[in-house]
């Protein structure tokens, strides 16, 4: 699979400088967490919280995502549940995320 930063960075249009996590299954999954922090200029912390908001706010979104333990530094899946999504369900999660964004703003 190609670079996903790369892909992203083509894809928004700015050079993307963030990790994002994919899955070792196949098709790999990937972290809404990371890619929010991205589309967002937060930290993961505060992506996290927007996509529990998200969540609440947007029931399908959480129908859209599975959870997956990734591993740390040292190889041990010892991190915490992160949300993540194949692409149909991460294009219906951003696409949601985008438009709550521009609400608020109008």
């Amino acid at each position: 699979m190609a670079n996903i930063r790369q892909q992203f960075s083509i894809l928004l249009g700015w050079e993307v400088k963030k990790t994002i996590r994919l899955t070792d299954e196949e098709p790999p999954r990937i972290s809404v967490v990371d890619v929010m922090s991205v589309i967002q200029g937060h930290t993961n912390s505060n992506a996290a919280v927007a996509f529990t908001r998200m969540t609440r706010d947007y029931p399908e979104v959480a129908a859209q995502c599975g959870m997956y333990k990734f591993s740390d530094t040292l190889g041990r899946k010892g991190q915490k549940n992160t949300p993540v999504a194949n692409v149909r369900g991460m294009v219906r999660g951003l696409v949601l995320l985008l438009f709550s964004s521009y609400l608020r703003v109008c």
